[in-house]
């Protein structure tokens, strides 16, 4: 008679198998690490300020709910604000607890899908354990794992259509209920998902697309495809030539003029975005260089030069398992470049903000830990000492990740009660109004956020413009402030006409002697409000 298997044991076995494996044992020792750092900073900044992008986001989330009244800008697509107001419906409106749940845990499973990614295309993990390190620690992506953005949730997407394509499209396995024979179907639907919470990494399918058609060009080019290729260009160049008659929407992202603000081909070409990589691993003094990106330049130069030296490897390409590092370093190749492009002779942004560039860190990450085995593997290997190899990489990442700490820690805490005076001025409106009462504010998503009162801006309005709108809404408070741009000529010294208008309710100042004021609530005084209005004319 058999004895039955303790299952306990079994399990506690598998566990002990797995974590006698080197590279599991480093990535569970790492993920912990990447998990109590972003605690300790999820902790610290739990109650922070809300910044405009982040206050948008569930102003619209709270109007999906019917908490308030807010119109989602054309730029905003409702991915992330509807998964949001599921929360406010459900009577969560906790600040703090929705920052876990929406920043800080998405933050963690778009680093673990990381590691993932990296894994299954490499047949070193070593690449995808060094990935993983530092991602944890990547000043730009600590600082906003506790905001409220988009960047997780169009991260975690774009990562998913990246797994599969390699576990279930290229090596042919199935993927819990995804079938390999419908992969390409799924890695089209998470990339558009990821679209539909940033339209910005929208752009992540191009590489995608690339690489697929780059894998299976001895099926899609041949002498029975030509023509639908000839077709297919036809159709293109007709589309673009009756580009201006086609039936879109007068406004929103997908209108005309929504769609061509992604695309500013009258700008000059924006260069300035191969600086990029050097912005994610910028240095924190002289004495301190940016070693991961010399790692990061060395390895894509290394990868890149390969394929020079031995372009017959790109004959070897198929869409199955064999030679997946080759398809892999190819993969990169494509999305780095891809992404880059649009950034410098589409987008054509000057200036631009280094989590835009978060579709192609996987790239980033991959070249960096190909630098960094590499020279450590050469120089343990002049050095005749190959052991050393690992003690080198150790010593590489380990001042690199030096960096990303010390740049993350001041920056996060630098930034830790940015407009605090809108917040706390919102809050005071809020305990000193009625529902149905209006605010007018520069702040206009923070308020509404906050205050949850229907708040009019009045930026780039001149004394007219001003008056006019008042007479019409008849508003209860106003918030004044330096804190966003003032283009109107007043600012913070209203002209005499307005200030007949307002009665100075709080204050919030930048000296300890409170001399100077950062940002006033005014009250109206809604008797003087139509004879100013008529007066001014």
């Amino acid at each position: 008679m058999d004895i039955p298997e303790n299952p306990t044991k079994s399990k506690k076995e598998k566990i002990k198998i797995w974590l006698k494996n080197p590279y599991n044992f480093c990535f569970l020792a790492v993920l912990i690490a990447i998990i109590a750092i972003r605690i300790h900073y999820f902790l610290l900044t739990k109650n922070q300020p809300l910044w405009w992008d982040e206050s948008e986001y569930l102003a619209i989330a709270k109007n999906y709910a019917g908490i308030v009244s807010y119109n989602a800008p054309a730029q905003r697509l409702p991915g992330f604000p509807l998964f949001v107001s599921i929360f406010y419906i459900l009577g969560l409106k906790s600040e703090p607890l929705l920052r876990f749940l929406v920043c800080f845990i998405p933050s963690i499973i778009a680093i673990i899908l990381m590691y993932f990614c990296i894994n299954e295309m490499y047949s070193d993990k070593r690449i995808a354990i060094i990935s993983l390190t530092i991602f944890g620690v990547l000043w730009e992506h600590l600082f906003y794992s506790n905001r409220f953005h988009t960047e997780n949730f169009g991260l975690i997407f774009d990562l998913l259509a990246v797994f599969i394509l390699f576990r279930s499209y290229l090596k042919k396995e199935n993927l819990f209920f995804i079938k390999q024979k419908y992969s390409l179907v799924w890695i089209v639907f998470f990339g558009l998902v990821a679209g539909f919470f940033r339209p910005g990494n929208l752009v992540f399918l191009v590489p995608l697309f690339i690489f697929l058609i780059f894998v299976n060009k001895s099926r899609l080019f041949n002498k029975k495809t030509y023509p639908i290729w000839i077709a297919f260009l036809i159709l293109l160049i007709l589309g673009a030539f009756f580009f201006n008659n086609l039936p879109l929407p007068k406004h929103g992202i997908f209108s005309k003029e929504g769609l061509l603000s992604y695309f500013n081909v009258n700008n000059k070409i924006s260069w300035s975005s191969l600086t990029v990589f050097k912005g994610f691993y910028q240095a924190i003094n002289i004495s301190m260089p940016n070693i991961l990106y010399y790692a990061f330049l060395l390895g894509f130069l290394i990868i890149i030069g390969r394929f020079f030296i031995y372009p017959e490897a790109l004959k070897k390409l198929s869409p199955d398992k064999e030679n997946l590092d080759l398809k892999s370093d190819i993969f990169n190749i494509f999305i780095l470049l891809s992404i880059l492009a649009y950034f410098i002779f589409g987008l054509r942004s000057q200036a631009y903000e280094f989590r835009w560039f978060f579709p192609l860190i996987i790239s980033m990450f991959v070249f960096t830990s190909k630098g960094m085995i590499c020279f450590s593997e050469f120089i343990s290997g002049l050095l005749n000492y190959k052991k050393l190899a690992i003690l080198f990489i150790i010593v590489i990442l380990s001042l690199g990740v030096y960096t990303q700490f010390v740049h993350a820690d001041f920056i996060i805490k630098d930034k830790l009660n940015s407009y605090i005076q809108v917040k706390e001025a919102s809050l005071w409106i809020k305990a000193n109004s009625e529902k149905d009462d209006i605010i007018l504010s520069r702040s206009t998503p923070q308020t509404i956020y906050y205050s949850e009162r229907k708040t009019y801006g009045f930026a780039f309005m001149n004394e007219t413009q001003f008056l006019e709108l008042v007479n019409k809404i008849h508003p209860k408070f106003m918030i004044e402030s330096a804190l966003e741009p003032n283009p109107a000529a007043w600012g913070l010294t209203p002209t005499e006409n307005i200030q007949k208008l307002l009665t100075p309710m709080n204050a919030w100042f930048i000296d300890a002697e409170k001399k100077q004021a950062i940002l006033i609530v005014f009250e109206f005084n809604q008797q003087n409000s139509s004879n100013s209005y008529q007066k001014s004319f």
